[in-house]
């Protein structure tokens, strides 16, 4: 308990008050010398001293660095709990019930905070205390309803408990309950503990006891990397038992269709299975093993895969959006290889899908179209894999709004950033954001806010409009230009939007900021829940007919039927687009933001007809140039990077086919199309086919070493990569310098080395731990090529079915052992409550960190940092009373008219003073000659006395000089 009263004061520093008495002295010193040989002091000198006095008192007790220190006697318990894939799911919820009874017991002047950790961790409800003095209403702990997503692939109890310990106040008795089955993945969880039990926080773990008796998984399934066409592929299932026999099914699946299935016994311990699979087309294959037994424990870990490159021809995958393309056509008769055609958000979403192909083309494909994950792995299979990429354009491909600023566009030997051109229109988008009820809603909104904003161009105006957490909506962002978009970015970050009862107010800010936009095209998109009031009618016709500004909503988990149809109501009657959505389809979002901010962007392309120029030599253009070119109707406006070869241009020297390589593959960019719209006279051209099948050709994949082969295997969440290299002749191909590149399954690409261990054999390991396909492409230069030119290149996947979470068929007795020697205290929760329920007298389980002596603790309050601010008030006093000087006598009461007779003519006290020589005298003054005097309307009375005039001899500036010294006296005087 903290109190008020039970403070002491303490001084930290105590030698700096000694400064006082030399600082008095030389304030004393000063004083006597400003008085100089004056007698007395002043009024003002007085107050002067004293306000320094002080100031230099406040002053070195602020240095001393005093506080007060309150006694503190409360707890502060923070419950940390494992949710990581490993727990099972009836020992979970149990240990969730233990920290619901455990939390509901803490008293009033007690405090608690919850966290939840796997492969990270995050503060579910924190510590309501803030200071001695102060603490918040506390946040319910509720460990049945987490809101929090993390990853659950991986356990970190260390980066979990030094987060907990982060979040204590200061003051009072601190402990940790560490509620965790103990298969750590990541970090130190020892060296935390013992770092806590250092610094006075006690550790409680509470053991999520269990043992898989009788549970079956699949360990591995290992097949060749590469494989010949038509020949069958052995493959090995290799599954483990912790009893047996049992009987099981053994199904084995190719590419997701089951090829294999057989009744099988399974022993203890491992068993291991041979299948002969083959495979009657080239390209890439999954193969995956799923485990049926009769008694099993956890199901996610009965399947395994593995991964096998059959060799062929070739192949091309054709991605196309354009309407009456004869492009497929064209590619499939003239390549003589394989073309496979999708359509244009059909790309593929992991790294295996792009093994097969030595070149993806993709034509008039939006940037909305795809997901951030589609993009970023064509990316990686570009950069990483080699994989070729011809990027035909359309009005909704290149520029702002399409590929600008995404990592398609990085890949490509064109830009959006266009410079010194002429200027196109702009657009203005205004993003109103409701408070986004959904697990991490409003983190997500501000994200795809964002790609909104990337989408956009530099001359485009963006705004973001919100209903604040103070009950008024306001700008997080005005609409103004976007410019770099950096600002906008860091603005983004600030946006809370909360619970809002109208929609009508934050539309309206929205109109007032477009009303005031010279924006060609206006756009709002609007994210609720659909559950507040609607907009006006009026303001929506003012939208649409005034402003000429759609308006898009996008309803996510609305709670009754009437929101959509009311946030549908506002997109219909201003000519946007209704979206409805549930949280679980919130991956849709991002495509949305980017697909709606397209509709303000800058026009990007030019519709003037031109006859491409031919900017040199390249054999994408053999025996086709040779005629002439025919007419291109438009184009997309875009600049060629510094890097990239222009092979044909366009008016003002844009480019219209460029290329260059891009790490390991090539990449080129059409930036007209290859369809009726602008190339119409290019599909009736004789040479069309032949011109494309040249442009395809020459981004085919081309470093290919078939002398290589790569082999990878997984074992504990690490790919163990294998790569034997030989020469033509049959030699070990030693003193490579071999680099490697793992693409994870959502395309993100990391480096990791590869090191001789053998003649022509070369190693390495990455981690693996996402569930997917992972791809190791290895490629190196020969060591007799001085240039350093990248060569040769082979590939190897591995697959990660699940987790190495679910491969845990225990809680780790050793780590909680550990726990206990390093200072922690093991609660077994099972059997303090077989013993409660035996005797009454014994404590309940939840009960025991909130027992127990609590020693006081002092509670520390600085007080220097007032302390200066009281001595910077005290220096505004001092000056002010030795330059601000002030008149008493005005302030005097002036006497009544009777009271200034009685004065009058009450007698001297005193002789009369002497007139000094030269001085006025009215009674010996000579007459006044008052003739030439001008006439006055009456007479005046005789009793009125005559004004004195100085006499001649006294000058003007003598009379001055005696008027300053009688003030300066007056004012020494009071």
């Amino acid at each position: 308990m903290t109190s008020l009263l039970a403070a002491s004061f303490r001084v930290l520093r105590p030698e700096a008050l000694l400064l006082l008495i030399v600082l008095y002295g030389v304030v004393a010193w000063i004083a006597l010398l400003g008085r100089g040989t004056r007698k007395g002091v002043r009024t003002g000198e007085a107050a002067a001293l004293v306000a320094r006095g002080v100031m230099l008192l406040i002053v070195v007790l602020a240095l001393s660095l005093p506080r007060l220190e309150f006694e503190s006697r409360f707890r502060s318990v923070a419950y940390v709990l494992d949710v990581s894939d490993s727990v099972p799911k009836a020992a979970l919820d149990d240990a969730k019930e233990f920290v619901r009874r455990s939390a509901s017991l803490r008293k009033d002047d007690d405090d608690a905070a919850f966290v939840v950790f796997a492969q990270g961790a995050a503060v579910e409800a924190p510590m309501a205390r803030i200071s001695a003095t102060k603490r918040d209403e506390p946040i319910p702990i509720d460990p049945k309803n987490i809101s929090t997503r993390i990853p659950t692939a991986e356990t970190d109890v260390e980066g979990a408990l030094r987060l907990a310990r982060a979040g204590f106040p200061t003051g009072g008795a601190r402990s940790i309950v560490l509620v965790t089955d103990g298969n750590e993945t990541q970090g130190d969880a020892l060296a935390a503990v013992r770092e806590l039990v250092a610094d006075h926080t006690g550790v409680t773990v509470v053991p999520i006891r269990y043992a898989r008796d009788r549970e079956v998984w699949i360990a591995k399934v290992v097949a060749p990397s590469q494989s010949a066409e038509n020949a069958p592929v052995p493959v090995r299932v290799i599954v483990e038992s912790t009893h047996g026999p049992v009987t099981a099914r053994l199904r084995c699946l190719v590419d997701g269709v089951e090829a294999q299935t057989q009744q099988v016994k399974l022993d203890r311990g491992r068993n291991v299975f041979a299948l002969g699979v083959p495979f009657a087309t080239a390209g890439f294959h999954r193969i995956e093993a799923i485990v049926e037994p009769e008694i099993d424990g956890d199901p996610v870990n009965n399947r395994g895969a593995a991964a096998t490159f059959v060799r062929g021809k070739g192949r091309v995958l054709l991605a196309s959006n354009a309407e009456g393309s004869p492009l497929a056509a064209a590619l499939a008769d003239g390549l003589g290889i394989d073309v496979d055609s999708v359509v244009g958000g059909s790309l593929p979403a992991d790294p295996g899908g792009y093994v097969p192909y030595d070149c993806v083309v993709i034509e008039n494909v939006p940037a909305w179209m795809l997901t951030d994950v589609q993009r970023r792995v064509l990316k990686s299979a570009v950069e990483d894999m080699g994989t070729g990429l011809v990027c035909i354009g359309g009005p909704q491909t290149y520029g702002p709004g399409g590929y600008g600023g995404t990592d398609l566009e990085a890949v490509l030997p064109v830009t959006s950033d266009v410079k010194n051109r002429r200027v196109m229109p702009g657009g203005a988008l205004v993003v109103a954001l409701h408070s986004c009820e959904f697990p991490d809603g409003n983190s997500i909104g501000r994200e795809v806010t964002k790609l909104a904003i990337q989408a956009l161009s530099s001359d485009d105006e963006m705004g973001l409009v919100e209903y604040s957490m103070d009950g008024k909506e306001r700008w997080v962002i005005p609409l103004t230009r976007v410019g770099t978009k950096e600002s906008h970015m860091a603005q983004v970050a600030k946006a809370e939007p909360s619970d809002a009862p109208s929609l009508h107010a934050i539309l309206q800010r929205a109109a007032d900021a477009l009303a005031l936009s010279g924006a060609s095209a206006k756009h709002v998109i609007l994210v609720s829940d659909g559950d507040p009031q609607p907009p006006s009618d009026k303001l929506l016709a003012y939208l649409h007919d005034e402003l000429r500004a759609t308006v898009t909503t996008i309803c996510v988990d609305s709670h009754t039927p009437d929101g959509p149809r009311s946030m549908k109501h506002i997109a219909d009657a201003t000519g946007g687009t209704a979206y409805e959505l549930k949280s679980s389809a919130r991956d849709r979002l991002p495509q949305i933001f980017i697909k709606e901010a397209v509709t303000v962007r800058r026009s990007a392309w030019s519709e003037e007809p031109f006859t491409p120029t031919v900017r040199g030599i390249h054999r994408m253009l053999n025996e086709v140039a040779d005629g002439g070119l025919p007419l291109l109707l438009g184009h997309t406006v875009v600049s060629i990077r510094p890097e990239a070869e222009l092979v044909l241009s366009g008016p003002e020297d844009d480019p219209v086919l460029a290329t260059w390589r891009r790490g390991l593959g090539q990449a080129t960019a059409w930036t007209s199309d290859a369809s009726p719209r602008w190339a119409q006279n290019w599909v009736g051209w004789a040479g069309y086919g032949r011109f494309w099948t040249q442009v395809v050709r020459g981004n085919l994949r081309s470093v290919e070493h078939l002398g290589a082969k790569a082999s990878a295997e997984i074992d504990g969440g690490v790919a163990h990569v294998v790569l034997d290299a030989l020469r033509e002749d049959g030699s070990f191909d030693n003193g490579l310098r071999v680099a490697g590149t793992a693409t994870a399954p959502d395309g993100r690409a990391t480096e990791f080395k590869l090191t001789a261990t053998g003649p022509g054999r070369y190693e390495g390991e990455f981690p693996a731990t996402d569930v997917g396909t992972w791809l190791a492409t290895l490629h190196w230069a020969d060591p007799r090529d001085a240039t350093g030119k990248t060569i040769s290149m082979t590939q190897a996947a591995v697959c990660v079915a699940y987790s190495a979470e679910h491969l845990a068929q225990h809680s780790n007795e050793r780590l909680f052992a550990l726990l206990e020697g390093a200072g922690a205290r093991i609660l077994d929760v099972e059997a303090l409550d077989r013993a409660a329920a035996a005797d009454a007298k014994q404590p309940d389980a939840a009960s025991i960190p909130w027992t127990g002596p609590v020693e006081s603790t002092e509670e520390p309050v600085e007080l220097w940092p007032w302390l200066a601010g009281l001595a910077a008030l005290v220096l505004v006093l001092d000056v002010a009373v030795r330059r601000v000087r002030i008149d008493w006598s005005k302030f005097r009461r002036k006497p009544s008219a009777a009271a200034a007779g009685a004065i009058a003519a009450r007698p001297a006290a005193g002789a009369a003073r002497p007139r000094p020589a030269g001085s006025f005298d009215p009674a010996t003054a000579p007459p006044v000659d008052t003739s030439s005097a001008a006439p006055s309307t009456g007479a005046a009375p005789a009793s009125a006395p005559t004004t004195p005039q100085p006499p001649a001899s006294e000058s003007p500036g003598l009379l001055d000089a005696k008027r300053r010294a009688q003030k300066k006296q007056k004012w020494e005087e009071n």
